[in-house]
């Protein structure tokens, strides 16, 4: 009964996005309306970012300076002009800066007896030696000579002047937060002023943006920064013909073609092999045609409406460092955090990120009423009733399916399908006046019909599934009129049907059958609703929506419930029995960031011909074993968990880091605050290179070939060698 998840562009007046306070502010809101029937809000931009401004000025400190420039000495001068040319502002000044006003500069110069603590102090006049000597210095204390091991860090450029800016940069917040990588964040201005040794404290920089302020500089900047070993990322197309030749391409076609699918790597996105991601016309995504130097490798490739193929993502060695670049505009979308994550360690390899490492799976709709009535297709193929269908077909084979992939899965439990926002409130699972009110053989026929939903829900319990609230009815939880829900009139309503839902469940399942885990029918509740949730289920810890943003639905993260202090959301992210080009790219996305399935199906998919697809049961089950199967095959070590145990790692994610320190042919890990059963952290190395590990650690997949390590880890170090 829960629409099927659809990706969706967000454009147009749906979604119109807003800063709060200052260029950022920490945050950025997004406003939702459809028909004007209802209104909400969300953070988009994750918390703990972190900005930098590269510390381009120094101060030149002299009696002779803080007059006219053409009367300043001829030294200063020098002095001034090799700054420059190292990237540097100079600021001659008769005084020191006072103290309150250090941070502005990255060096200060002074004179001899004019010097305060931490300066660097000169006898003018200068000569030249003496000049180089003191930029030297300089670029010492702004970038500080290399080491033969390192922290890795990640710098991301980002733009909040313009729609695309904002919203890369917002995806970009939340893989550094999901992915705990050791990030800071530079707006793109302040990069094009930042000195050149200043950017060798970076593993990579990310140009998370589709437009460059001053492309002329950051050329030559950015091309001596990958030339000495950095990586480089541009997630979006740049044009500047400057850039062409250091990130690959060679031609620039004037046409732009309309993109319908798009097919990436396995070695680069794991799972993908053959699998086409579909980009419907909602998607208005283009690609111009391109020529990519010879030594660049596809990524990911597109198919065009005349046919066409062309690339969407290439990446190729610059001189002693590596660049990569996204030609499509898939990255601005939730669904392509993953990928945003594969480019960043594409060119800082070796580096690694975390990932949740967890295979969720819910069941919709179950335990739930039973009716005992003939419908199609059922009727058809099986000549069964729905009661007869859901106990002794759809539960053994679904049981069979999901024991042999060790699926823990957890159920949503839903007491009536009627569609009541209003008292008097009934239960699915007992008679109602009315129908003990009919002749003998209906009366008999419906009290079978209760008598073993009720026996199939306590099935449910006893196999050991966690059981979840699903809702009183499927009416989401909202005071307004939409798609999902007809509308409670108020809070009490509400509360009045979700205690009668808590006296069923205690009378089905026992006091101790209360659940921890709401499941939001339809995928959508409002701060109301949960309100209501926490008045009559206190036990409730954990609210599972959807992740992917959908027209009147704007998806959860991982992590605290803005509304409910104490509650964790834990969204799912693709449902149904199919893994395709409708729904592959965000369900192998996410697998990267956050590092979770967290898939769903109904007991009556097959009720549904757009669910269902025409297949019957045994079909239904062959898709879902062909969509586990793959999963499996490139994540074989996925820890599969119950909602509540997810909800635990959720809870404690926050708290963990990830340190990552790199030296020649050695990476260490180390992961203060891990959750139970240790972080696992997503390693990339030079593809073929074969690691060894050794310390308080344990490599749970390896894949030569790619350059992909997974190792769990936690406060001990672990290091990982290879040859």
């Amino acid at each position: 009964m829960t629409p099927r998840l659809r990706r969706v562009q967000v454009a147009g007046g749906l979604v119109a996005l807003a800063l709060a306070a200052g260029p950022f502010g920490g945050r950025v809101e997004a406003y939702g309306r459809k028909d004007g029937d209802w209104k909400t809000r969300r953070a988009v931009v994750a918390p703990g970012v972190r900005f930098v401004t590269p510390p381009s000025r120094v101060a030149v400190v002299c009696g002779a300076c803080g007059v006219a420039a053409s009367d300043l000495p001829e030294w200063v001068v020098r002095l001034g002009a090799r700054l420059h040319r190292a990237g540097f502002d100079s600021v001659p000044m008769r005084a020191a800066p006072a103290r309150k006003d250090l941070e502005g500069f990255g060096a200060v110069l002074t004179e001899s007896g004019l010097a305060p603590a931490g300066a660097v102090p000169f006898s003018p006049p200068l000569d030249d030696r003496a000049v180089a000597d003191l930029v030297a210095e300089v670029e010492r204390r702004v970038a500080p000579e290399a080491t033969p091991t390192r922290l890795v860090r990640h710098l991301f450029a980002v733009r909040s002047d313009t729609a695309t800016g904002r919203t890369l940069f917002a995806q970009a917040s939340w893989v550094v937060h999901y992915a705990k990588l050791d990030a800071d964040f530079v707006e793109v201005e302040d990069l094009a002023r930042a000195p050149a040794r200043w950017l060798e404290r970076y593993a990579a920089v990310i140009l998370a943006t589709d437009s460059l302020p001053d492309a002329g500089r950051l050329a030559g900047l950015l091309d001596a920064y990958v030339r000495s070993g950095g990586g480089l990322a541009a997630l979006a197309r740049l044009d500047d013909p400057a850039l062409w030749p250091m990130l690959g391409l060679t031609r620039m076609g004037d046409r732009e073609e309309t993109v319908e699918e798009v097919t990436c790597d396995p070695a680069w996105l794991p799972g993908a092999g053959g699998l086409p991601f579909r980009y419907g016309a909602e998607w208005a995504m283009t690609l111009p045609e391109v020529d990519v130097a010879r030594d660049a490798r596809v990524l990911c490739r597109a198919r065009t409406a005349s046919g066409r193929e062309v690339p969407s993502v290439i990446s190729r060695p610059h001189g002693s460092g590596r660049v990569l670049l996204w030609l499509g505009g898939e990255v601005g979308d939730k669904s392509a955090r993953g990928r945003i994550l594969l480019s960043v360690l594409e060119v800082a390899v070796p580096a690694a990120a975390a990932q949740m490492d967890a295979l969720v799976f819910w069941v919709d709709d179950c335990p739930m009423p039973l009716w005992g009535q003939p419908r199609p297709p059922v009727d058809r193929l099986y000549g069964m009733t729905d009661t007869e269908f859901y106990t002794q077909k759809w539960w053994p084979g679904v049981s069979a399916l999901l024991e042999r992939y060790d699926v823990k899965p957890s159920f949503g439990f839903v007491l009536t399908y009627d569609a009541r926002v209003a008292p008097p409130f009934a239960s699915g699972f007992q008679l109602e006046k009315e129908d003990k009110e009919g002749d003998r053989g209906e009366v008999q026929h419906a009290l079978s019909a209760v008598e073993v939903a009720t026996a199939l829900a306590r099935a449910i319990q006893a196999a050991g599934h966690e059981i979840a609230l699903h809702g009183y009815n499927h009416q989401s939880l909202t005071v307004a009129k939409c798609e999902q829900s007809a509308g409670w009139p108020g809070l009490d309503a509400m509360v009045q049907a979700l205690a009668l839902a808590r006296e069923e469940m205690a009378r089905l399942f026992g006091p101790r059958g209360l659940p921890a885990t709401y499941v939001a029918p339809n995928n959508l509740v409002h701060a109301i609703g949960k309100q209501a949730i926490h008045r009559v289920f206190p036990e409730v810890t954990a609210i599972a929506a959807q992740y992917l943003d959908e027209v009147s639905i704007l998806g959860q993260e991982f992590g605290p419930d803005p509304d409910v202090p104490g509650v964790v959301d834990i969204p799912r992210i693709s449902s149904e029995h199919f893994l395709d080009g409708d729904n592959a790219a965000e369900v192998l996305d996410a697998l990267v960031v956050p590092g979770v399935l967290s898939h769903f199906i109904h007991p009556d998919d097959i009720y549904d011909p757009a669910r269902s697809r025409g297949r019957d049961l045994d079909g239904l089950l062959a898709e879902m074993d062909r969509f586990l199967g793959r999963v499996r095959e490139a994540w074989p070590f996925l820890r599969p968990m119950t909602a509540s145990r997810f909800a635990n790692l959720v809870r404690a994610w926050p708290a963990a880091r990830l340190e990552v320190t790199r030296g020649p042919n050695s990476v260490v890990l180390r992961a203060p605050g891990a959750p139970d059963g240790g972080l696992t952290a997503l390693l990339r190395l030079p593809a073929g290179a074969d690691p060894t590990a050794s310390g308080s650690c344990e490599v749970v997949f390896r894949a030569v070939k790619e350059g992909r390590v997974h190792v769990r880890v936690g406060e001990s170090p672990c290091t990982i060698r290879w040859e």
